[in-house]
């Protein structure tokens, strides 16, 4: 599954009702160049130090993504990104400049500029109708741009597991860094927490699909959902598809659950109860739960009327009448005639 930025090159798209500004395609040049930026701006993004890059407004129509795994789809919908948008329409544009690299010529879809970094700014700006401050890449190693992209989401918005798990797969894949180690260092973070994410990111799109939110899956979740996989991935999408049937929104934390549990390789204390699924036609409907001691639990997962609950109270005390209690005074009899 592919989160995020489209694998092949696109605009990015408009959405109903979205202006898009008129201005031209060309790039505006503005009357300074960054051999000597801005002190608000020297510490705020890494690629102001590169001397001769010039500072341009683009009409940010013009200007498609790359392909390279970036950002979730939830993170163009999350408060931050709400706060980024409000920001761009007060200020008119955005302070921080994005890094493109200009196309030979216009192509097919219109688009003049590839984006390298700074999608989220470069979105705000396009629901804000207004052109985009960017700084034109003298770059043409897809290798230096992959690296661009990664320092800079260290230094800015820090990227989700699962989307720092793509871009390492994007690189290792593409050649662009020689090990995971290599991507860790770039990142600032430990070859342990890269694989994790990769594994994340190798889950199958079955499984990414039954998240609401993917880009919430945390390091911890890529060893129990890839085990789960191993161990039973019939039963995972069976569980999977119960979960879409219910119409209910579940939690991160609560689909990990469902699906670790379902294949039995969830880790639980040892006087923990264990469980059994209910299930009706091959779809679970329910669990129950059985302690050391015998007792048990049952849960359902969908919530009944009044009726259907006096109907499972009166069948329950039928069985225990005919199958347990029964059974129970017959014990008692025989022991009490026994010499």
């Amino acid at each position: 599954m592919q989160i995020g930025s489209n694998p092949a090159q696109t605009a990015l798209p408009a959405t109903p009702g979205e202006f898009l500004p008129s201005a031209p395609a060309r790039a505006t040049v503005l009357d300074f160049d960054l051999s000597q930026p801005p002190a608000e701006m020297k510490e705020a993004d890494p690629i102001v130090r590169e001397t001769g890059s010039i500072v341009v407004k683009i009409n940010p129509s013009k200007i498609r993504t790359s392909g390279v795994p970036n950002r979730c789809d939830s993170a163009f919908g999350s408060e931050d990104f709400e706060a980024l948008c409000l920001s761009v329409q007060i200020s008119k544009g955005n302070e921080i400049p994005i890094l493109v690299r200009a196309t030979p010529g216009m192509t097919e879809d219109g688009t003049e500029f590839v984006l390298i970094y700074g999608e989220r700014r470069l979105r705000a700006c396009l629901l804000a109708g207004v052109d985009v401050l960017a700084i034109i890449s003298s770059d043409q190693d897809k290798a230096t741009e992959f690296l661009k992209m990664v320092r800079e989401n260290v230094c800015r918005a820090a990227l989700s597991p699962i989307e720092l798990g793509q871009q390492a797969q994007y690189a290792i894949q593409n050649q662009l860094v020689c090990s995971l180690a290599r991507f860790a260092l770039e990142v600032g973070s430990s070859k342990s927490r890269i694989s994790e994410a990769v594994r994340l990111a190798a889950l199958p799109e079955e499984v990414l699909n039954a998240f609401a939110a993917p880009g919430e899956l945390q390091f911890r979740d890529a060893k129990p959902l890839t085990d789960a996989v191993a161990a039973d991935l019939a039963a995972l999408l069976a569980e999977i598809e119960t979960i879409k049937t219910s119409g209910k929104i579940l939690s991160t934390k609560d689909v990990v659950s469902r699906l670790v549990n379902a294949t039995g390789t969830g880790v639980r204390p040892s006087n923990a109860p264990r469980g059994t699924v209910l299930s009706c036609h091959g779809l679970r409907f329910g669990e129950m739960l059985f302690d050391k001691a015998g007792k048990i639990q049952i849960l359902l997962d969908t919530p009944l009327e009044e009726k259907q609950r006096v109907a499972i109270v009166k069948n329950l005390e039928s069985f225990y009448k005919n199958k347990v209690a029964k059974n129970s005074l017959g014990l008692a009899a025989s022991a009490q005639i026994q010499p």
